[in-house]
């Protein structure tokens, strides 16, 4: 057997090429390390090879190469990475250094690769799954990128990989009543030309404090440092209400209640036009609903006092659009090597560019020169994550991970300075390099469904605010059965066309409604949106909304920007509840949620997360509360919150 130590950690090799990591916070056996190279899965049988008190590397030989697993120990915690020098280009190489039966755990944090998909897993889990899987659509897969957090008793592990890595990390396994089985950390490629792949350095670190273990990792990862203040202005967008139905007309005339109301128009800088104005996706010219182009829009906006912002999705090509049919070329490919529908959403298959080939970066640096020169200072750039989804590019000695990268350093290249970029469904593995701000959150409507699920992804990223970028939870929405006017207000039908021919009646297809909320429901996910400390984005018909409704967007767009709020029961419950914001001036905001449907009894204490107050302020209704003994306490509603703010 071969021993490590550094301090509490210890690392054992067995004979048998399993071994074991002891941690501060629990001991992990039956460890084992093994690939995949294109359909053979199989376990490695280690020899060491070079060893010393915190180090070692230990190797073997299989017919498809050599593999080597370096082990590193430090007051960090225990590095492993695995590699391997084959004898032939693979089709599909997979790495994990490291792989177990059972992980028995208190609690998993799973983070997402782009916005959404954010798991919250408390255990022991009831038969059914329980509220700690009730949005895991995935049938109790447990998926997780770049880290996963993992609670055992009141002591913390944090698992790790680079977020800019070769290879894409992820953790995976299956969910049971006591943990997961089958869990294992690894990292994956296909048909890219290289003899040597490696996974990338698993850490695995233990300490009291989660919070600050993954801030370390988020500002290891970290590219380039940014703070700029013009991406945390307030904004308005098209999509939320209007979708594909946005017109030219409407786009003004929401920039114009903006402009001429005394408090939103003190606040609110862009107004973006999203999905809805071109001719298609691939054809980035405007269609019939804008009759004077874009750049007469751009003018407008500018007129108005706003800056203009404007939705494209470069990576997606449908099929009828000139570069299909004049350049597939140009085009990503499927496993036979031709172009292919590689990407489908909302009905809609489209094949995806291929930024490897030199030209197609020259086509988007020339799209993104257009449209900044037209004046748009904010670009959000769409389904980026579908550039992925094909199986192979030109040029096979690109990682796969740098595919989108390629797509919004282009964007960046032609926008050249002019222009912010907001990444959606942007795979965070990608980079800060060349975004200035990147979705979170999942897609939210004005529907509590909606409102909870975006709740656990905003949670789980408290990471990126203010070190890698400004995280965006979606839009701020402002329109519920209590603060619009609007008769049409769930006359938007967005889901009517997706029942298939043959297939069964579908609820979802003929009863889907954009919005189910009233008032409380509103305020929860505008309370959430501000102690994200993340971007704020109207994306209501402005002129529907009543005095309530137009008063809550008053009271959003003017809130004073604070830090990254952090959700400080992230790792003891499925759904986050207390929330607690730092603010420029000293201040902070304290946010409670009742995501419950019964009354619920709820407290904070003050004093002891360094909070001085004899009274907070309620932000919506602007009542005062004591803070007896340093608790705040309070009785919410169902389906409602508490957002209050300290006195200077």
């Amino acid at each position: 057997m071969t021993t490590l130590t550094f301090g509490d950690y210890s690392f054992e090799m067995h004979a048998d090429g399993c071994f074991d990591i002891t941690t501060p916070a629990t001991r992990l056996t039956g460890i084992h390390a093994e690939a995949r190279v294109n359909d053979n899965v199989f376990r490695l049988p280690f020899v060491a090879k070079d060893v010393s008190d915190t180090k070692a590397l230990f190797e073997a030989e299989r017919a498809e190469g050599r593999f080597m697993l370096a082990v590193d120990l430090s007051r960090d915690g225990i590095r492993l990475n695995l590699s391997c020098e084959l004898k032939a280009f693979p089709r599909d190489i997979e790495l994990s250094p490291l792989a177990m039966e059972t992980l028995t755990v208190d609690q998993l944090i799973c983070q997402g690769r782009r916005m959404g998909r954010c798991f919250i897993h408390s255990f022991p889990m009831t038969p059914s799954g329980g509220p700690a899987i009730e949005d895991n659509r995935l049938q109790n897969d447990l998926i997780s990128h770049f880290y996963i957090g993992a609670r055992f008793g009141r002591k913390y592990l944090l698992f790790s990989t680079p977020l800019r890595n070769r290879l894409h990390c992820e953790f995976g396994g299956k969910l049971v009543a006591t943990g997961v089985t089958n869990f294992r950390a690894f990292a994956a490629t296909c048909h890219e030309d290289s003899l040597k792949f490696e996974s990338g350095e698993l850490t695995i670190a233990s300490g009291d404090d989660p919070f600050k273990m993954t801030f370390d990792w988020s500002d290891r990862n970290v590219e380039v440092k940014k703070y700029n203040p013009a991406i945390f202005a307030p904004g308005w967008n098209s999509w939320d209400y209007y979708r594909w139905t946005i017109t030219e007309e409407q786009v003004l005339a929401n920039a114009d209640f903006i402009r001429q109301d005394p408090v939103l128009s003190k606040h609110i800088r862009r107004i973006i036009l999203d999905d809805g104005w071109q001719y298609c996706y691939g054809e980035w010219e405007p269609n019939h609903f804008f009759p004077h182009g874009m750049k007469y829009l751009a003018d407008e906006i500018t007129k108005m006092g706003f800056e203009p912002g404007l939705w494209l999705a470069p990576a997606i090509i449908e099929p009828h659009t000139q570069i299909a049919q004049l350049h597939p070329e140009w085009l990503a490919m499927g496993e036979s090597g031709q172009p292919c529908f590689s990407w489908q959403c909302m009905g809609r298959h489209a094949g995806v560019i291929d930024p490897t080939v030199p030209e197609v970066q020259d086509h988007i640096r020339k799209l993104f020169d257009k449209y900044a020169g037209y004046g748009y200072k904010y670009f959000k750039l769409d389904f980026l994550f579908g550039a992925m989804q094909a199986r192979q590019y030109h040029d096979r000695t690109i990682p796969h991970t740098d595919i989108v990268r390629l797509i919004v350093k282009s964007a960046s290249e032609g926008a050249a300075g002019r222009s912010l970029i907001m990444g959606c469904n942007y795979p965070f593995d990608s980079g800060n390099c060349y975004v200035d701000a990147v979705r979170v959150g999942g897609d939210i409507h004005a529907r509590w469904e909606n409102v909870k699920r975006n709740a656990v992804a905003v949670s789980v990223n408290f990471w990126g605010t203010g070190r890698h970028w400004l995280c965006d939870p979606d839009f701020a929405l402002c329109r519920s059965f209590d603060t619009s006017d609007d008769p049409d207000i769930n006359t938007l039908a967005p889901t009517a066309m997706f029942g298939t021919l043959d297939g069964p009646y579908l609820p979802e297809v003929s009863e889907y409604r954009q919005v189910d909320a009233h008032l409380a429901q509103i305020e929860t996910l505008l309370s959430l949106d501000i102690v994200s400390g993340g971007a704020v984005n109207l994306s209501d018909r402005m002129d529907r909304l009543n005095a309530k409704g137009v008063e809550l967007a008053r009271r959003l767009v003017s809130a004073v920007h604070g830090e990254q709020g952090l959700p400080l029961d992230l790792y003891e419950c499925a759904r986050p509840a207390v929330w607690l914001q730092k603010l420029p001036d000293g201040r902070h905001r304290i946010l409670l949620i009742n995501w419950s449907d019964e009354t619920q009894a709820m407290s904070f204490d003050c004093a002891a997360h360094g909070v001085s107050c004899s009274s907070v302020t309620d932000f919506w209704h602007d009542n005062k509360l004591p803070v007896n003994g340093g608790n705040l306490t309070v009785s919410l509603q169902p389906r409602s919150c508490l957002l209050v703010e300290t006195q200077a």
